[in-house]
């Protein structure tokens, strides 16, 4: 059986998803936790709801479903993990961290707060991505990626938070002191990011800069390549810059 519903977020209430979950529900037999439970919540809020995808899985054994989809997964006390959400069953989520040939580690329901899917490559190449619209979009930016902007190298960083909007974070290896720096302005429209990176004060002196500074970036998403490519402009400096998902 594949599971593979759309769910247009813009004209969605409540009762659309509550009525969603239990169509799922009834279509793989897997029955509520407990009274008033869907064990579909967690996911349909974060795929379903946002406009991801519903759950494309098959049943492999009774009460239980295979998924093996690339996703990330939030907790309910503030950790998230990019991996492959192996399978389901009436309880547990079944995760593997990292990659397919990463340990499977079990996460009950009741601790998840939501899993947004990404999709596979097949299902890239299938579809255009010049305009992708900004729900699904935000469910392929999250991850790390290799950066590499005016000489500088290192990694940045795209996740959601726990109230549930963008955030980004780079650290550069060979500039400054190589420390850890937060993104403001982060936005997402379609599949282009705008983020800012800047500094003053007791910052400068924490990452490593001799002035104030501050750089707007901007740059687009290509799902199919795994990458983020765009320009940059600000105090001092201007070029061009690319991130590679790992």
């Amino acid at each position: 059986m594949i599971i593979n519903r759309k769910f247009d977020p813009n004209n969605s209430n409540n009762e659309d998803i509550t009525a969603e979950q239990n169509k799922l529900l009834e279509e793989t037999g897997l029955t509520p936790k407990k009274p008033g439970q869907s064990l579909w919540t967690a996911m349909l809020i974060g795929a379903v709801a946002l406009g991801l995808g519903g759950i494309g899985g098959r049943l492999s054994a009774p009460n239980s479903c295979v998924v093996n989809r690339p996703a990330v997964l939030f907790t309910k006390d503030g950790q998230q993990w990019t991996g492959i959400l192996d399978s389901l069953n009436q309880t547990t989520a079944f995760f593997k961290k990292g990659d397919i040939l990463a340990t499977t580690e079990p996460f009950d329901f009741d601790s998840i707060s939501r899993i947004v899917f990404f999709k596979d490559e097949a299902e890239l190449q299938a579809n255009s991505f010049d305009v992708l619209s900004t729900s699904v979009a935000l469910g392929y930016f999250p991850g790390q990626y290799e950066i590499q902007a005016g000489g500088h190298k290192g990694q940045l960083t795209v996740y959601i938070t726990t109230a549930g909007s963008i955030a980004a974070a780079v650290q550069f290896n060979n500039w400054g002191n190589r420390q850890i720096e937060a993104l403001t302005n982060v936005r997402v429209m379609g599949n282009r990011i705008d983020f800012r990176r800047s500094c003053s004060g007791q910052e400068c002196r924490r990452i490593g800069s001799d002035y104030d500074f501050h750089q707007d970036y901007t740059g687009t998403l290509n799902p199919v390549k795994r990458e983020i490519a765009g320009n940059y402009s600000g105090t001092h400096s201007s070029g061009t810059w690319v991130a590679r998902r790992k």
